[in-house]
């Protein structure tokens, strides 16, 4: 009787169509994969990179037919025309020798200034030693232009001649200038962890943060965004039934914030998902969080395609995938482990390091930042007890540091593709588990 259980087990295997267990909604972080490794071939000219994109090529069309060709040749086809559109632009500004220009600082560190204008071209030079300059503030500026400078992300290199305030009402100016004051550590920290700026390049507590490998799972990959939704969303839920006071507050923590890709992605996710007419995203079938997902990193790639060469781009991505993909008896200990996982890949594909203590740490360090996170958020007027805090994640920051064993790794062409692959597997598990039939309507059906 086993044995004819066995058999019949078997025969019904072998009959079985293998596309069926693959779940549709893989179509959407198969077409962004693909136009990513694209992007990054694009600019970068690496070839073992072509080999990824044929694969994928290949897996889109034998799962889900020709029509996914057709729709990743036409978006192929919009980011090569926009590339060389801007790239076009970018020659005719380098083609100008010198720049007169009124700007806005967007961003500041320990040696450099970036400043944008109304078309956001932005500018980077030098920091000046002879002016004290603060976050949004307006300047007039007159420079020339750094030759041999190749454009990344609109940023044009310049070199300054000369260098003037111009008032200001912006609100965030007022706010930064008087809370950047207060505490270095204040400055250097709190700042930088809420709203992306970071003002000090060797800050040894934000290196020791990275080399961790914490800090990219809750900044860079827009985790804290969703940190902070779900917690003004159980707070204002029982007086703000429509979320009116969250989409407000996420707007102006939005504007008041760096500009990341992260960022963006995460403001325009939650969003829309969550305020737009239901009719057209929770109860239409034909769309989904992943084809929302897929949209949004499309339209980044179009308008900038060397984003596909930024760490950033391809952990807020491509973990949001894998969040989303989740349900709701999944074991919190398992994503934690498969999170830091996918973060540790990325990592090692684009930066060749790898840090091996991240999975010791990277639950209770996730945990713990975002407790930081709200906290800073609710007491960031109580500035003595937010320099406390400071102090205590200091000292557990400089311990676990202590036992912190990173690597430099050497991935040569097989390597690369072994750990592309096992990041890729990681991702999509979800997609084609037969056991989850809470997600079988979602499923294919062939014949």
């Amino acid at each position: 009787m086993r044995k004819d259980s066995i058999i019949q087990k078997i025969y019904i295997w072998r009959n079985t169509n293998f596309k069926s267990y693959f779940d549709f909604e893989l179509k959407w972080i198969n077409l962004l994969l693909t136009l990513s490794l694209f992007c990054y071939f694009l600019v970068t000219k690496k070839l073992p990179v072509l080999f990824l994109i044929s694969l994928m090529v290949f897996i889109n069309v034998w799962l889900f037919g020709w029509k996914v060709l057709y729709v990743l040749l036409i978006t192929t086809l919009i980011i090569i025309t926009f590339f060389f559109v801007r790239k076009i632009i970018a020659e005719k500004i380098l083609s100008s020798q010198n720049v007169i220009k009124k700007l806005k600082v967007i961003d500041i560190t320990s040696n450099k200034v970036i400043a944008s204008d109304l078309f956001f071209n932005q500018f980077e030079f030098k920091k000046p030693s002879n002016i004290q300059l603060d976050l949004y503030e307006n300047i007039q500026i007159r420079a020339k232009i750094i030759k041999n400078f190749k454009p990344f992300n609109n940023l044009i290199k310049i070199s300054l001649e000369q260098i003037e305030k111009i008032g200001t009402w912006d609100i965030r100016y007022y706010f930064f200038k008087y809370f950047n004051n207060l505490d270095p550590d204040y400055k250097e920290f709190t700042i930088t962890l809420l709203f992306g700026f970071n003002f000090n390049l060797e800050n040894p507590m934000i290196l020791k943060i990275k080399e961790l490998g914490v800090l990219h799972l809750i900044v860079v990959s827009g985790l804290h965004y969703l940190i902070l939704f779900k917690t003004l969303k159980l707070l204002t839920n029982k007086f703000d039934k429509k979320g009116i006071l969250i989409f407000v507050f996420l707007i102006i923590y939005f504007w008041f914030g760096k500009k990341q890709v992260s960022a963006c992605r995460a403001i325009s996710f939650i969003l829309i998902w969550n305020y737009f007419p239901k009719k057209i995203f929770k109860k239409n079938f034909l769309f989904s969080k992943y084809k929302l997902l897929a949209l949004i990193g499309i339209i980044n790639l179009v308008w900038n395609p060397f984003l596909a060469l930024k760490t950033g781009f391809w952990i807020t991505y491509f973990l949001a995938f894998y969040w989303n993909s989740q349900n709701l008896k999944s074991k919190k200990w398992k994503i934690y482990l498969e999170t830091t996982l996918i973060s540790l890949f990325i990592n090692l594909i684009f930066n060749n390091e790898i840090s091996w203590s991240t999975f010791l740490f990277a639950p209770f360090l996730t945990a713990l930042f975002e407790c930081i996170l709200i906290l800073s958020l609710v007491l960031f007027w109580a500035v003595p007890i937010i320099i406390l805090l400071n102090r205590i994640v200091f000292q557990i920051i400089n311990i676990l540091h202590f036992m912190n064993l990173s690597l430099l790794v050497e991935l040569n062409s097989f390597f690369y593709h072994f750990i592309y692959l096992s990041l890729y597997s990681l991702l999509t598990k979800n997609f084609w588990n037969s056991k989850d039939l809470s997600r079988k309507k979602w499923w294919i059906k062939y014949n």
